[in-house]
Parts: C-alpha cells; structure tokens; sequence
C-alpha cells in the first residue's frame, strides 16, 4: 500500500497535475486489498499447510507418529526473519522515496 501511495502521488500529482489523488481512489485500493486478502488469505494458508503436511509425509513423520514435533519444528517465529523484513521494508520504502524524487528531478527538468 505503501508502493501504491508513491505511485498514486507520482501519477496524480506529478503526472497529470493535480493537488493530490482523489479521495475514492485510495479507498478504492483499500477496498481491493482487503478483498483480495479476504478471498485468498485462508486459501493460501491451506496450500502452505498441505506442503508443509506433504514435506513431514515424504520424511516419513506419519509412520513413525513424530508428526507433532516435526510440524512443530516447522512452526513458530523467528526473529532473525522478522528483522530482516523489517530492514528490507525500510530499505524498500528508502528506495521508493529516492526513485520517486529523482523521476521528479526528471520531469521538472532540474
């Protein structure tokens, strides 16, 4: 959404020179995430579990009834992960913000 918000800006202000997008188009795009998400959110969650059921069975964690412990060595959090995504989101948005200030550069003609 963050991307979405760059462009939005880029497009509405920059491009067709307007004050600032409309208001419906950011709660349009709010409302085709939250769709999106909705519809296919339980969905993908289903095919991450059945591959993860399917790697435990080709390990062959059903026959020897260590499913548990193999799912549950699958499971959980971790917070190398988590820093690193967010380090990675900040790098993105640093990235976002830098190109978008150099295709202003661009088009002003600086």
């Amino acid at each position: 959404i963050a991307l979405e918000t760059v462009i939005s800006n880029f497009v509405f202000v920059e491009v067709l020179g307007h004050d600032d997008a409309p208001s419906w188009y950011d709660r349009l795009i709010t409302l085709l995430v939250a769709l999106v998400c909705g519809n296919f959110g339980n969905r993908w969650y289903y095919w991450h579990c059945r591959r993860k059921l399917g790697s435990a069975r080709e390990r062959g964690c059903f026959e020897h009834g260590g499913l548990a412990e193999a799912l549950q060595g699958q499971g959980g959090t971790s917070i190398l992960a988590s820093i690193a995504v967010t380090i990675l989101g900040i790098g993105m948005t640093a990235g976002i913000v830098f190109i978008y200030s150099f295709a202003i550069e661009i088009i002003k003609g600086v």
